[in-house]
């Protein structure tokens, strides 16, 4: 039994959030894109949070062939994984990298971050990352009015967001061997 996720009421009451947030800034743009980008893909991809923090453009692949893209990580106990990437995940990266004055399609070619600053310059570190989730959780939370969905965002982690992926996921059917 998976425990500690964000169940499908709180996602979306999360994506509902993110878009009340304000936008009169151009910093207050990129922080709404990065955060509506980072639920997208932590529900897309189910990374880990050290996994998110260190991914790169050139650890995205495209499949000629098969028309697919993919993303190689270093898991677990240092094994390297290769996720495949939805359409959705891609379009999401791309509005993503758009809203920061990045060009939409990610180059493979280069050691871009996948997730940046709001200046769009600079990676997130782990440290960053969590704190940026946790202020979000936090912040969310306390704008509902729904007490069971402020206990739950109380008790959050980015690692839920992963927990999230893979419930999802096996509610859906997926293959075992896909889940982990």
């Amino acid at each position: 039994t998976v425990r500690n996720f964000l169940p499908k009421a709180v996602r979306q009451y999360l994506a509902n959030y993110i878009e009340t947030l304000p936008d009169e800034t151009r910093r207050d743009e990129r922080k709404k894109a990065r955060l509506r980008f980072l639920l997208r893909w932590y529900h897309h991809t189910g990374l880990r949070i050290h996994e998110m923090a260190k991914a790169l453009t050139s650890d995205l692949n495209y499949d000629l062939d098969n028309h697919a893209w993919s993303l190689t990580v270093l898991g677990k106990g240092h094994k390297q994984v290769t996720l495949p990437l939805s359409d959705a995940a891609m379009l999401d990266l791309y509005h993503y990298r758009d809203s920061i004055a990045h060009y939409p399609t990610p180059s493979t070619e280069k050691d871009e971050p996948i997730v940046f600053d709001l200046s769009g310059k600079e990676g997130l570190t782990v440290k960053a990352l969590h704190k940026i989730l946790k202020e979000f959780f936090a912040e969310a939370a306390a704008a509902t009015a729904d007490p069971r969905i402020a206990e739950v965002l109380s008790k959050a982690s980015t690692h839920w967001l992963r927990h999230s992926a893979g419930t999802a996921r096996a509610r859906a059917n997926w293959p075992a061997h896909l889940l982990q």
